[in-house]
């Protein structure tokens, strides 16, 4: 589902700061190896992965919020920035109202590269 440029800003209004203050959680385990494989090859700590997700702006955006695909109670966002010149699958997951609201499920090259709606 691809939303308006506002509820995409207002998402990303409410997960920024959060991604400053280092709080999203990362998931990495033998399902998302492709995760581990891009996080080691760019020597990417999670402090620097944080960083980046903190600098998501809307013209990133992919597409979302969409249902988890394996039911859990959560709203899945994708986006498609850049890092260094390749373009990556950032996908998201806001499980709102937890305490630990934002996790990033996936951070790799995007294979394709993604269509972004709001990028010119």
């Amino acid at each position: 589902m691809i939303v308006p440029r506002e509820k995409v800003q207002n998402f990303l209004d409410e997960f920024c700061p959060v991604a400053v203050a280092g709080n999203v959680g990362y998931h990495e385990g033998p399902s998302r190896s492709e995760n581990l494989q891009f996080r080691k090859k760019h020597g990417l700590t999670y402090e620097l992965i944080q960083d980046y997700l903190s600098q998501l702006v809307v013209e990133d955006y992919h597409r979302g919020p969409e249902a988890d695909d394996k039911g859990r109670p959560c709203e899945i966002w994708k986006f498609g920035p850049d890092y260094c010149g390749i373009s990556l699958y950032v996908k998201l997951a806001d499980w709102h109202p937890a305490p630990k609201r934002f996790f990033c499920v996936s951070l790799k090259e995007a294979i394709p590269p993604l269509n972004l709606p709001y990028r010119e």
